[in-house]
């Protein structure tokens, strides 16, 4: 847009909304803001064509966009707290012998399973 950097759709969309609150069509609402980056006079740009697309762009930039549709499964209560098991019976013989390469990489991989699980359920959980 013209006034604020933005996409051709969020231009559309805004002009769309501005163009009814001053009382002008669409392709007219186009050209007073190119006029109004400018500094030309558009014919019809009158303060209320300003003050329409104005409060337009601060509505959208104030407007929280909804969040986006969760894609994916959340994991079940269930698996989470296998998981969990998993990583404490892995975690006592670790224990027991810390030098143990196959007994660290077994632990590695049940923590690695559980971070996964928690991590998918965090970015799904809304806000």
């Amino acid at each position: 847009m013209a006034l604020v950097p933005c996409t051709a759709t969020v231009a559309r969309r805004t002009l769309g909304n501005a163009a009814p609150a001053a009382g002008l069509p669409g392709e007219l609402m186009a050209q007073v803001v190119t006029g109004l980056r400018y500094d030309v006079c558009a014919p019809l740009a009158d303060d209320g064509a300003e003050r329409a697309v104005r409060a337009e762009i601060e509505r959208a930039r104030t407007t929280t966009p909804a969040p986006p549709a969760a894609t994916a499964l959340y994991p079940s209560p269930f698996v989470l707290r296998q998981h969990v098991s998993q990583v404490r019976a892995a975690r006592r013989p670790h224990l027991a012998a810390p030098h143990d390469a196959a007994q660290r990489a077994e632990l590695e991989n049940c923590l690695y399973t559980l971070c996964a699980s928690c991590r998918a359920a965090a970015a799904l959980t809304p806000p």
